[in-house]
């Protein structure tokens, strides 16, 4: 009787932890590689910024920035498929392999007399 006790709980334990380890990998947000650049430029700091405030709302997404000399490079690394996204800019070709997620541009408008 004390051996077949021992065999239950030594099943249940099996048992939470293969739920628990289950639990966690299921939950565990998912992390896309950014490539862009060039370092300290207005691309990396707007993509910073949405990386923080993803951690921060605790979404199920997390980036992380790989750094390129600037955006021919970044379309690059997407090309090779050593990133999941890249900051490419509209003027330049974007690879084949590569879809558009969104685009940010800025219109100057002049008004005259």
């Amino acid at each position: 009787m004390l051996r077949r006790a021992g065999i239950l709980v030594a099943s249940a334990l099996v048992a939470a932890v293969a739920v628990t380890a289950g639990g966690y990998f299921a939950t565990r947000p998912t992390e896309l590689t950014v490539a862009v650049g060039p370092p300290g430029s207005e691309d990396v700091r707007v993509m910073t910024a949405v990386g923080q405030l993803l951690r921060r709302d605790r979404s199920t997404v997390r980036l992380r920035l790989v750094p390129a000399e600037g955006p021919a490079e970044a379309a690059a690394a997407l090309e090779r498929g050593t990133v999941d996204l890249a900051g490419v800019r509209s003027d330049l070709a974007v690879p084949p392999s590569g879809q558009t997620l969104a685009i940010i541009h800025r219109n100057v408008a002049v008004l005259g007399p």
